[in-house]
């Protein structure tokens, strides 16, 4: 008819409306005006304010189109935006990421909480999968697992372990408790070990099967302490761990000198390792070698004696690790991943800067020395210092000490041998 108004979908698909002059159409939810309709105003100004506020109202629109905007109400709480999907012929939620109910939903997108089994699922773009349940013949993510701990067991020098094909109860249940054995020997946080301690089991999936890793979170709780294990330093070792060897017969690490001395004294000694890799194991894993010294005063001390035997119980020792030196638990100097083929300072302390500091020895200093001659051998030097005109009386007595990690936190099998130990002196302010 002449006058008939065609008015077109974006969709070119769908059929166009068709409104007749002098009538009015209400097949969506505005009303739409023909050619000629008397008293149009009304209609249009109320179409734009629908627009506007989205159709906000506890109930629905009538007649609406695919992509309609709905802000539904009939919540006292809160106003929902919804849109509608014509294919499902339903409203959905804009934003909405999870389905909760207990049939399964029409809407495919997000997650869904299955509020009958209690099943958290997500779409993979066909079918609604289970999150607690991974294909059990599916070993990869194990196999990974594996991998990235053994990357850790040998830097640590422990037999690695082996990937699978199938794995079991048991399998991940060895697995978390030997991290968990690390993560408690590199002292990791009580949380890390508690939460290791709670992801040890595995549910059963819907099919009687055993899951390979029963939820998510299990599985980022093992991969968050592997992270941490690895990054963790290598000094950060529980006390417990370490077996301490010193002096001893055919084990050279103590020197004494009860002769007077002044300018300076020096105590060395060479570590020999059975390989390099040996070498690196031993402070991978934690190791160290410890210095301390003190003077038995004599009956009638100098001044300078006696400020050395007061510097000297101040400083009870210097720790050398993998990362740095420690002097009273404090890192004030480089350690063996730094140290060269040339000898060189690692660590100093003055007298100077403690509190009974005197002009005595205002000079006077302790140097720790360190290289490796060889790629199996460390040479650690102590020097003691005193530029000052005035002899230094009394029992001088130098040691070294060396601590490995060993069990329990380490297997005897596996935890880094002891190096030998022999005195290195040239011969030279020996002390």
């Amino acid at each position: 008819m002449p006058g008939t108004y065609v008015v077109n979908y974006t969709d070119p698909s769908k059929s166009p409306i068709e409104i007749q002059p002098l009538t009015q159409n209400t097949d969506t939810s505005i009303t739409m005006a023909g050619y000629r309709y008397p008293v149009y105003g009304e209609a249009i100004w109320e179409n734009f304010l629908h627009l506007m506020e989205n159709f906000a109202y506890s109930v629905a629109p009538p007649t609406p189109v695919t992509g309609q905007v709905w802000v539904d109400t009939s919540s006292p709480n809160h106003a929902t935006p919804k849109v509608y999907d014509g294919a499902l012929d339903q409203w959905v939620e804009i934003g909405k990421e999870i389905n909760i109910g207990s049939t399964t939903p029409q809407f495919t997108k997000g997650l869904w909480f299955n509020t009958s089994t209690k099943a958290l699922s997500y779409w993979n773009g066909s079918s609604w999968i289970n999150t607690l349940c991974f294909v059990v013949a599916n070993t990869t993510d194990y196999n990974d697992l594996v991998t990235d701990l053994n990357v850790i067991l040998v830097k640590y020098g422990q037999p690695t372990r082996s990937t699978l094909s199938i794995a079991t109860l048991s399998d991940w249940t060895s697995l978390v408790a030997q991290i968990k054995t690390l993560a408690e020997y590199r002292q990791l946080s009580a949380h890390v070990v508690n939460r290791l301690t709670a992801v040890t089991t595995l549910e059963w999936c819907s099919d009687s099967s055993i899951s390979l890793f029963s939820t998510l979170r299990k599985f980022d709780v093992v991969i968050r302490a592997l992270d941490q294990i690895s990054q963790s330093k290598s000094d950060q070792v529980l006390p417990s761990c370490f077996e301490v060897k010193s002096h001893s017969a055919g084990y050279s690490l103590y020197r004494q000198r009860t002769t007077s001395w002044s300018t300076t004294v020096d105590h060395a000694v060479t570590f020999t390792f059975t390989s390099a890799s040996h070498m690196n194991a031993f402070f991978e894993t934690g190791g160290k070698i410890t210095w301390n010294g003190d003077i038995i005063l004599p009956a009638s001390p100098n001044q300078t004696t006696i400020d050395w035997a007061s510097f000297l119980s101040s400083v009870p020792n210097f720790d050398y690790s993998l990362t740095g030196t420690k002097i009273n638990g404090t890192v004030e100097g480089v350690g063996f991943a730094q140290t060269g083929t040339t000898e060189q300072v690692v660590a100093i302390k003055y007298a100077r800067t403690a509190s009974y500091y005197t002009n005595y020895i205002e000079s006077g200093h302790i140097r720790l020395y360190a290289h490796c001659p060889t790629t199996s051998t460390l040479r650690l030097r102590i020097e003691l210092v005193d530029p000052d005109p005035y002899d230094v009386s009394g029992t001088l007595n130098s040691e070294f000490t060396i601590a490995r990690v060993g069990p329990p936190c380490l297997p005897s099998a596996s935890a880094p041998a002891f190096p030998l130990a022999a005195l290195a002196n040239d011969g030279v302010n020996d002390l």
